[in-house]
């Protein structure tokens, strides 16, 4: 087998040829393997894109590849951002690098250095003052994914190949990204969370969004996430998973990626499933007619997989032979029978916005669609609808907590 698809298969819990081995191989030992001076293979002096200096130390000690290339800054950040860089001695033991962001709101500067051991690490991070500095970093950060560089990961793809696995960057966590540019690291930016929770909160659904241009449920994502539920079954740990929807509206579309992925998670065996709740645009919208249309197609999903019982009870094997033998049940057949009154509701699934009649009372009601349906549905609980008061034990023990002291209301991360 290839490196690429021994790891695939292991991923995949097919049979490798071997166990994959692909170790974490920082820039120190890849430079030590290919033995030029450092900054010919990495930082700002480099002469050669680093995913192969990288790839040949995997092959030097016959590992399986694995390597995470970048995408690029688009032409309108490369005029924003300006690099200037210079040996710090003759001995050229390290490189400083002066970064400077021109933007609408401000200037900013940073101070980054490249040694044997590590490219580009920030001496002087870019945002000092928060929010007034980021918000000048936005500028120069949020453009549009698609006009980013891609010509390193097409490169490394066509490069690596059989080899390994490449697994493009894409992003990061949102704090990481945060204390990634703030000067203080992620000490600074704990205490920035707390300090503008709404700026903070308008900012990571920025970030979210700007990442997010990689739809969550075509076929392939979808593969991805019956392939981690798979996995965390293997090992016998619980599963979360989601079922998702890249749909913006309540909509066919939606409709029909939720019922895929919600039939595949409950397929691969995951335990708890977040998102046919209404949810749409990657979880970052919500409707309540959504949530009737989805109450439909998580009760659709759940009767048509429940798996049947075989048993003498539900093969009414007794009341077929009674049915058919005695007088009692011949007008109206299994329907008197008290089989059927016992199980008559066991497999029956009511939706509430779907349409179970034929075309002509469909037509002669008004061609009412599943989203008219749903919105009524909805306006109905939301007029009538009131739920159970808390028991009165309850209620008393969660006001002595509060009165205790919890974090305020109004503390928006954790």
């Amino acid at each position: 087998m290839t490196p690429r698809a021994r790891m695939l298969a292991a991923y995949k819990r097919g049979q490798p040829d071997a166990v994959p081995v692909s170790p974490e191989l920082w820039d120190a030992t890849a430079i030590a393997v290919n033995g030029a001076p450092f900054y010919q293979l990495m930082g700002p002096f480099a002469e050669r894109p680093w995913w192969k200096t990288h790839l040949e130390c995997f092959e030097y000690f016959r590992a399986d590849a694995w390597i995470v290339p970048a995408p690029g800054p688009t032409e309108r950040q490369r005029v924003l951002r300006t690099l200037e860089s210079w040996f710090v001695d003759r001995d050229k033991t390290a490189i400083e690098s002066r970064l400077t962001y021109r933007t609408g709101r401000g200037t900013l500067h940073g101070v980054a250095r490249t040694t044997e051991t590590y490219a580009d690490w920030l001496l002087k991070h870019p945002v000092e003052k928060f929010p007034q500095d980021m918000q000048a970093y936005e500028e120069y950060f949020f453009d549009d994914p698609a006009a980013c560089d891609l010509s390193e990961i097409r490169d490394c793809l066509a490069g690596v190949w059989e080899k390994g696995l490449v697994t493009p960057m894409v992003g990061e966590l949102f704090t990481s990204f945060l204390g990634t540019v703030r000067e203080g690291g992620m000490a600074e930016t704990v205490l920035d969370l707390f300090d503008h929770p709404d700026y903070a909160r308008g900012l990571r659904d920025r970030y979210v969004e700007h990442l997010s241009g990689e739809n969550t449920s075509t076929p392939h994502a979808l593969q991805l996430v019956r392939l981690g539920a798979e996995l965390g079954r293997f090992y016998g740990l619980p599963v979360y998973s989601n079922a998702l929807t890249d749909a913006r509206g309540p909509d066919p579309q939606a409709a029909c990626e939720r019922a895929v992925q919600m039939q595949l998670c409950v397929e691969a065996g995951a335990h708890l499933i977040q998102g046919p709740t209404s949810h749409m645009d990657q979880m970052r919208l919500s409707s309540l007619v959504q949530a009737l249309i989805d109450n439909d197609i998580v009760g659709y999903v759940l009767a048509a997989c429940r798996r049947p019982i075989v048993s003498a009870e539900t093969l009414a094997l007794e009341a077929g032979h009674e049915v058919a033998t005695e007088p009692r049940y011949a007008a109206l057949k299994f329907a008197s029978h008290e089989h059927t009154v016992r199980h008559l509701r066991d497999e029956v699934w009511e939706p509430w916005a779907f349409d179970l009649d034929n075309f002509a009372a469909w037509d002669k009601a008004g061609r009412v669609s599943v989203v008219e349906r749903a919105a009524a549905k909805a306006r109905e609980i939301l007029a009538a609808h009131r739920p159970e008061p808390l028991p009165a034990v309850l209620k008393q023990k969660i006001l002595e907590t509060t009165e205790r002291g919890t974090l305020p209301s109004s503390c928006f991360w954790p």
